[in-house]
């Protein structure tokens, strides 16, 4: 009956300390996203968001039609594929901007890509530590939590994400 205390009480110690890893690795997450979301309601569009997004503001503005906007969307990216560059998704992401609605939503853009960035770090993480290795919900929170610290720290082009306020500062 001791020997079943004992690994009873190992047990629970185990299970506290996996909590514990899980909400530091949390409050960590948090800390380091917190002023990133903070920052992306201050960014304004700037130089070229309004150059790629021209098409489907103005068929949104005309039609009023998610559809004809859709439309436009396509055409752009079509346009930009053959004369300047040559990736397709990249060409329907520059087009398609919350901005296309309303240049009040422009502040969406950047919490848009940190949610993508979160998002594939998170899908890498459970699948090569969850699926691939079998390892514990706790291992795979640490290894997202260093991922996306490698990740938000060595981003090439951070600063392009909220570009009003980097590149054009107002005297």
């Amino acid at each position: 009956m001791t020997e079943y205390l004992a690994r009873l009480r190992t047990f629970g110690k185990r299970r506290l300390f996996r909590r514990s890893l899980l909400l530091f690795c949390t409050v960590w997450c948090a800390a380091m996203l917190l002023p990133l979301f903070l920052v992306s309601f201050n960014v304004y569009p700037a130089s070229d968001d309004f150059a790629l997004t021209l098409d489907v503001t103005e068929a949104w503005m005309r039609t009023g039609s998610l559809w004809a906007a859709g439309e436009a969307v396509i055409e752009r990216a079509v346009h930009m594929y053959n004369t300047w560059q040559g990736t397709v998704s990249a060409t329907l992401l520059l087009a398609i901007q919350p901005m296309v609605f309303s240049p009040n939503l422009y502040f969406l853009t950047p919490l848009i890509i940190l949610c993508g960035l979160c998002l594939s770090a998170a899908y890498f993480s459970k699948a090569l530590i969850c699926r691939m290795f079998k390892a514990d919900t706790s291992i795979c929170a640490v290894f997202f939590s260093v991922l996306l610290t490698m990740l938000l720290q060595f981003y090439p082009a951070l600063g392009k994400l909220f570009i009003g306020i980097q590149e054009f500062p107002t005297p």
